[in-house]
């Protein structure tokens, strides 16, 4: 992974080479950071009284990917002596608006992908931007300055929103499997749940053209 890695930002790479590069980074990234193999750092064990949101502040990652990785569902009540999986954040988001996709890094390891769709509520720009807060549940405004609640069929925000500031955000879908165009980027519901594990506040953003 870590050598695949380096060639993933190679510029004018044939689209025949690309594609076999990807369809080797995609499953890598799978097996050394998502599943519960301990390939990048040593087993941590719980210690006693201590939750998962403390090992994931450790570690500068959310809390619910290590529930992910490690198939958790009380974050809280973790047995201590637990051996957990753990990787070392944070993660980092490159996106390409013209290319509609979201390209997540681990450090200088590729860690995955997401197709997103741009919106014009702002219009996304160039630069690079810092996760300054994350919301399961935020109301729109429209154009007009009605709010859409949350859990609206209406509210484009889906159940994932991501400020990075001067307005602009990421954000989920009403939709699990579609983005919208609403909004400002958006990725689809179940990817937008993904991502939300994964970035963590203060994770940098950069948007490319």
């Amino acid at each position: 992974l870590a050598t695949l890695s380096l060639f993933y930002e190679t510029p004018n790479v044939p689209a025949g080479q690309r594609s076999e590069l990807l369809s080797r980074l995609d499953p890598l990234a799978r097996e050394v950071i998502y599943s519960k193999r301990h390939l990048l750092e040593q087993p941590y064990r719980v210690g006693q009284n201590e939750t998962l949101m403390e090992v994931a502040a450790r570690y500068e990652v959310p809390w619910q990917l290590l529930a992910n990785i490690n198939q958790i569902e009380d974050p809280v009540t973790v047995l201590p002596g637990t051996e957990l999986k753990v990787v070392r954040g944070p993660f980092r988001a490159d996106i390409d608006l013209e290319k509609r996709e979201l390209t997540l890094f681990l450090g200088d390891l590729y860690a995955g992908r997401f197709p997103v769709a741009v919106g014009s509520d702002p219009v996304p720009k160039p630069g690079t931007f810092t996760v300054q807060d994350k919301q399961q549940s935020r109301t729109f405004y429209d154009a007009s300055g009605s709010p859409v609640p949350p859990g609206s069929p209406d509210n484009p925000y889906g159940s994932v929103w991501m400020d990075l500031g001067g307005q602009l955000c990421i954000h989920g879908s009403p939709s699990t499997t579609t983005a919208n165009d609403k909004g400002c980027i958006s990725l689809a519901a179940d990817y937008a749940d993904d991502l939300y594990g994964i970035l963590s506040q203060g994770s940098s953003v950069t948007i490319r053209r």
